[in-house]
């Protein structure tokens, strides 16, 4: 890397072979060779430094080694040195001569009250003639009276000025200007005198090399600037205040002037003579002298910018509801781009060494730009507001690429910064009506414009510094433009949700988008931040639209089928881009498209006509996630793939019952078709993420495990239920059906050779058992009593019979939770039909308890297939107990003097005993000996 003598920024090999100048971020020009050989000298230099402080070091060591086995003495502290200031050699002035310049000194202070008291009474020839003699007087007095007394010079010298400036004051008293009286002199008149005082002594001071007049003619060009600045000037423009800029030019012009006048002043060379012995004091007192019209000049550059800094905020401020005045804010921006330009030949007087200051050469160069930018400004704030937009782009790029075909315009980066921000606001100043949405919208376009120009800039000049500027503006765009889109003339426009959305999706992105290629034009690294901030700042942009757009255009399919569509593309490009070059926030980005337009589908579900084409939409989300997770072998982006073709599924088929119903065939097909394309979804997504991924065999089981309940559970919710509870209900057959399809489907080796396969149309069956029990259940309004306990018979038969199917092939015990619940519920079912159905007149718990009883036996049975060592008590014990116990209940709560109730008791009690007693003698435990007492008292 090769660096630069004035600031930290560096270039590189590439850089330099293939331009012959170089351009830094701070406005320098470079040659590429310079900044070779710069770097060749300057290693040398450092070698050559090295090598000096080792010999310096190994001579110190030397002397060191020498005076080692010597005493040291304490060193006796000596104090610095101090230089004597020179004195002058006093002068031999006898007597006479001391009478003369006492004399002298007397008869200039007896002319000054002559003067001032013969005012009244003299003539303008007279005064005319008094004051050119006093005045040559007191110039020949200071040229000659040094030799004798500098400070008698610089008095005369003063003297003098005054006389000049009285001169000029009665001759414009005579020439009829339009006053007659000093104290009637406007403020042109007194500029005009001062700036002729100020040439004349600056010319006489080439001659006398007087410090009086050299420290006097600085002082009466700077007073005569002010007055040109805020009396001439500033009556001139009085009925004008929006050109102040006049004024700024004139104190402009007097800054440049005073500096240019104070390096001529600084190069008049005091002549000493080398024999002299006064000469060490003449050289210092000139020194010293240079010193002061130095700190003169740094002062009172500072006094004119800060006193035009004040006024011009207050007129700024004064004045900023219009435009400013073009001619005179293009005729300041054109001065001080000249300036800038030849500062170093003007300004070496603002600082001791000779070099303008860098913060100095920011200052004019800002104030040339911004002032040319803004004058750009005004001047086009009477066209129509896209003109003035265009013109205030335009002046935005040409400013900013300047300096890379003008090489005398170097502005640095903040200059270029603040002109920019300068342009935009004086432009929305001048061209925007917050309170009008159209307003806010062209805002808005301006925002993008100067987004994009500012990327332009930056690849034209290879300069990467303004990503954050990018990234404010078309962040703020983008949600100004959602916001209001359809407030303006474009609401009409054919497409226009289409259009807006994909425009405000690349206003939002335009700087990650961008960002890449100024990283490759100025050969520097992405900045990582930008990709993250974009993200949710489109995400939020197109949220907003899409909401707009849905509110907007209610009853319109093609609007929210356009968003969508857009959404589709939008996450089809993230998807291509990051196939290319992975980056997480390229996924996160196309998954917000997914969320955004699946919120979108929701929103929109209008019209039940038109749910078949936004399904199909999101569909291509699905299609989408599918294609790069199998290219990219991605399980998640399957996983997502899987989801989005879901919620495709159900938006296409699903209907609404606040619209004109439909037909029952109509809804029972859409039923029996989402029914089983989910199932069909799940199979084809299993097939591929094994084959295609390593996906983690619990996360796969979970995913399609929860697809499949959900979406059976929530299939009729949005197809064939209508509300209405006398509806025909045979639609609750298909889970049954689909249900023993999973269980016939384990019947093959193939299927139950994957334990994943097998473990998902395992909890699926069951699943769509218990959702079709509770369908049943649910549309039990509809059907006759016969008619539903049939159907719950059925199903929960099944639901028993499979489960000690499961349990036998399986033999994990977890499974007898679904053979006991479905046993329960067939005995409670079969029960109550054989008790209500069947005419019986047999009031108690044995039709259900003794149906329960066999059940649980045969539960038991299955289960203790399933269990290493069989427990009895499982096919026995339980089923007993269940039998008579729920009779003994009843029995006891009800008339123990009737029949019934004793017959029911004995037939318990004999049981109990038969049992108990059995048990005793075949466990040879004693603890069913209570249980054979208790059946025996019974």
């Amino acid at each position: 890397m090769f660096s630069t003598p004035f600031c930290q920024h560096q270039f590189s090999e590439e850089q330099l072979s293939t331009l012959e100048w170089v351009v830094c971020p701070c406005g320098y020009h470079f040659k590429s060779a310079n900044l070779r050989a710069y770097a060749t000298k300057f290693a040398a230099y450092n070698e050559a430094r090295v090598a000096v402080e080792s010999l310096i070091a190994e001579i110190t060591q030397d002397n060191a080694s020498r005076q080692s086995t010597r005493q040291a003495s304490p060193a006796v502290a000596v104090a610095a040195p101090v230089a004597a200031k020179p004195k002058r050699a006093g002068a031999t002035v006898s007597v006479s001569q001391w009478l003369i310049i006492s004399a002298s000194v007397l008869v200039l202070i007896a002319a000054s009250v002559f003067v001032s008291g013969a005012r009244s009474s003299w003539h303008a020839p007279e005064w005319l003639i008094l004051e050119g003699v006093l005045g040559a007087a007191a110039a020949a007095g200071t040229i000659f009276g040094r030799k004798i007394s500098v400070l008698l010079s610089n008095f005369l010298a003063v003297f003098s000025a005054g006389m000049l400036l009285s001169l000029i004051m009665t001759v414009g008293t005579q020439l009829n200007l339009g006053f007659q009286e000093f104290d009637q002199e406007p403020a042109w008149y007194w500029s005009i005198n001062l700036a002729i005082v100020a040439i004349a002594t600056s010319a006489a001071s080439l001659k006398a090399k007087n410090f009086g007049w050299r420290a006097l003619s600085p002082v009466a060009l700077t007073t005569s600037g002010l007055l040109l600045s805020y009396g001439a000037v500033g009556d001139a423009i009085k009925a004008t205040p929006s050109a102040f800029a006049w004024q700024l030019i004139a104190l402009s012009f007097t800054a440049i002037a005073l500096l240019i006048q104070l390096k001529y002043l600084r190069t008049i060379k005091q002549t000493v003579d080398p024999k002299s012995e006064n000469k060490a004091y003449e050289e210092d007192l000139y020194r010293r002298e240079d010193q002061a019209l130095q700190r003169f000049g740094t002062f009172t550059t500072i006094f004119l910018a800060v006193i035009g800094a004040g006024v011009t905020l207050l007129q700024v401020l004064g004045n900023l509801g219009t435009p400013f005045d073009s001619l005179a804010t293009l005729s300041l921006g054109a001065l001080w781009l000249l300036g800038s330009s030849t500062i170093d030949f003007w300004g070496s007087s603002l600082s001791r060494s000779g070099v303008v200051s860098k913060w100095i050469k920011t200052a004019t160069w800002t104030l040339a730009y911004v002032n040319i930018g803004v004058g750009l400004n005004a001047l086009a704030a009477g066209q129509s507001q896209w003109k003035s937009l265009l013109v205030a782009l335009a002046a935005t790029l040409v400013l900013a690429t300047l300096p890379r075909y003008a090489r005398f315009v170097k502005p640095p980066m903040v200059t270029l910064t603040a002109t920019s921000w300068s342009i935009l606001a004086t432009w929305t100043l001048w061209n925007v009506n917050i309170l009008l949405r159209e307003d806010v919208f062209a805002l808005a376009t301006y925002l993008v414009g100067f987004a994009v120009v500012t990327v332009a800039s930056d690849l034209i000049t290879k300069s990467k510094s303004s990503n954050i500027t990018v990234l404010v503006t078309s962040t703020l765009a983008s949600l100004l433009m959602a916001a209001t889109w359809f407030d303006t003339a474009l609401q009409s426009t054919w497409g226009t949700e289409a259009i807006g959305l994909a425009a405000i999706l690349l206003v939002a992105n335009l700087s990650a988008l961008t960002s890449d290629a100024l990283a490759k034009r100025t050969k520097t690294e992405k900045p990582a931040y930008v990709a993250w901030v974009t993200l949710p700042v489109g995400m939020l942009a197109g949220l907003l639209f899409s909401t707009l757009a849905i509110s907007r255009t209610t009853g319109n399919y093609l609007a929210n089928l356009s968003v969508l569509a857009v959404y589709l593309v939008w996450a089809l490009g993230a998807q291509f881009l990051n196939f290319r070059k992975p980056a997480l926030t390229r996924d996160l980005q196309a998954l917000g498209a997914f969320t955004i337009a699946a919120f979108v589908a929701f929103q929109s579900l209008g019209n039940p006509n038109d749910n078949l084409t936004t399904g199909i939409a999101l569909l291509g989300f699905g299609l989408v996630a599918y294609a790069f997770g199998y290219l990219e072998k991605n399980s998640i982006k399957l996983q997502i793939g899987l989801g989005a073709s879901f919620v495709a599924a159900f938006v296409a088929l699903s209907l609404r019952a606040n619209f004109e119903p439909s037909s029952y065939d109509d809804r029972a097909l859409r039923f029996g078709i989402l029914l089983a394309v989910i199932p069909a979804l799940v199979f084809a997504h299993n097939f591929v993420i094994k084959r295609r991924t390593k996906v983690a065999e619990l996360a796969n089981n979970v995913t399609n495990i929860l697809t499949l309940l959900v979406g059976a559970a929530i299939t009729p919710l949005v197809t064939i239920a209508d509300g209405r509870s006398d509806s025909p209900s045979e639609w609750v057959w298909g889970y049954l059906a689909l249900g023993l399809a999973g269980f016939a489907l384990l019947e093959l080796p193939k299927v139950t050779k994957n334990a994943g396969n097998a473990l998902q149309l395992r909890v699926a069956g069951f699943g769509y058992l218990a959702i079709g029990l509770f369908a049943v259940w649910q549309a039990a309004g509809s059907q006759t009593s016969d008619t539903n306990h049939l159907r719950m018979v059925i199903f929960a038969t099944a639901l028993t019979v499979v489960a000690w199917r499961t349990l036998l092939v399986t033999r994990e015990q977890l499974w007898a939770i679904a053979s006991y619940s479905g046993s329960i519920i067939l005995a409670l079912v079969a029960g109550d039909w054989i008790q209500n159905a069947l005419g019986v007149t047999w009031h108690g718990p044995e039709l259900t308890s003794v149906i329960l009883a066999a059940l649980l036996a045969v539960n038991g049975f299955v289960l203790n297939r399933s269990l290493k060592e069989p427990r009895l008590w499982l096919v026995s014990d339980i089923p007993v107990f269940v039998a008579v116990l729920p009779s003994l209940v009843y029995a006891v709560s009800q008339s123990l003097e009737s029949n019934e109730s004793i017959a029911r008791l004995l037939a318990v009690g004999t049981i109990l005993a038969v049992y108990g007693y059995w048990r005793t003698l075949q466990t040879k435990n004693p603890i069913w000996v209570p249980v054979g007492f208790a059946g025996s008292a019974l």
